[in-house]
């Protein structure tokens, strides 16, 4: 019987952390902050985009294009692990910001 109380509250504590975080992270995945600023596909609570992201892993590049197609040359989605990740379709608007940043990384997809 104990062993059952102690379980329950257990899952009890679980349940209610998932809610608080929910609750806290609702269109996004945890540990990122809100950017309405930047468009972007709207995410669910603690994964963020990650279900969207899977679902066109094999087409990657080709989900990339859909993407600046609904949403401009510049969008994000944030994925858990990752955090947020920003999408720059423009070349001088990427030299712009690699001349202002150190910390950013420039993937290539030719380089693949």
């Amino acid at each position: 019987m104990p062993l059952l109380i102690a379980l329950a509250i257990f899952l009890t504590a679980i349940i209610s952390v998932l809610v608080a975080l929910s609750l806290r992270y609702p269109t996004r995945c945890y540990a990122t902050r809100d950017r309405p600023d930047l468009p972007g596909p709207t995410g669910l609570p603690l994964i963020g985009d990650m279900l969207l992201i899977s679902r066109h892993r094999n087409a990657m590049l080709r989900f990339l294009d859909t993407m600046e197609k609904i949403y401009g040359p510049l969008f994000t989605f944030t994925l858990p692990c990752w955090g947020r990740n920003i999408v720059i379709n423009r070349p001088e608007w990427l030299e712009h910001m690699r001349k202002g940043c150190n910390r950013i990384r420039v993937y290539n997809s030719l380089e693949c």
